[in-house]
């Protein structure tokens, strides 16, 4: 899942044709009144919330029930935010935390697109081995996170002791979280990620490149680079 590509997501959800499975409809009608200001919606969110429960207990199996993208439930409910709900869906079967779209992102990788850090919090939870899931880049939860910069969620990962192991990890190309930061020319993002003492500075990619190799190499082309590359060049 593009976090560029997809950032529209939620709306363009909003828009299918398709005839969506009767739980995945909910969670639809939760996106439709999650607005907090008329007190009408709220009374809606309400109902809707109840129907999602009343569904649930009368055909539990609606938990895994996807669309034509194989989104179940739990991936409307992760991209949204709808921490209650994700928590009422893991409570009946977890099974579909660990199931992937044709996109090849799982209900957490939504969530951290979108920086649901209380969904991502639930997730992980119910189901700790997920911070371990990675996508079809083989890029982990902080990967993404810079990616998309979702500041929240890097500051999130970065204080979880039990999410240590994600802070060097490394991808399909052998890029940790850090060489993200610098192919995409984040200086912040760079900034962030230096000033936590565990992380390598000094580990090679694939192509045998640091992510201060990164940046030097693209520092001409740029002030953003250069900041990066003088970022990095201070550890």
């Amino acid at each position: 899942m593009d976090c560029h590509g997809e950032q529209n997501f939620p709306e363009n959800f909003m828009k299918l044709s398709i005839q969506l499975p009767a739980l995945v409809r909910v969670v639809r009608l939760h996106t439709m009144f999650s607005v907090t200001d008329p007190p009408y919606n709220k009374h809606l969110y309400i109902r809707e919330n109840f129907i999602a429960k009343l569904l649930l207990k009368t055909k539990p199996e609606l938990v895994k029930q996807a669309d034509n993208n194989r989104r179940t439930p739990l991936h409307f409910a992760s991209t949204l935010g709808f921490h209650e709900l994700v928590a009422m869906l893991l409570e009946l079967d977890y099974s579909p935390a660990y199931s992937f779209d044709i996109d090849g992102s799982a209900p957490i990788h939504m969530s951290v697109h979108f920086g649901r850090i209380r969904v991502i919090k639930e997730l992980l939870r119910y189901c700790p081995d997920l911070k371990d899931l990675v996508d079809r880049k083989g890029q982990n939860i902080l990967h993404m996170a810079v990616e998309c910069q979702q500041v929240g969620v890097i500051r999130y990962i970065l204080q979880e002791k039990k999410l240590e192991s994600l802070i060097n990890g490394i991808d399909k190309d052998g890029n940790t979280p850090l060489h993200c930061a610098s192919i995409k020319s984040y200086p912040y993002m760079v900034n962030l990620l230096v000033r936590d003492k565990r992380v390598d500075v000094s580990t090679l990619n694939r192509k045998r490149w640091t992510a201060l190799d990164i940046a030097r190499m693209q520092s001409y082309e740029s002030k953003e680079d250069h900041q990066v590359c003088s970022t990095v060049s201070l550890i």
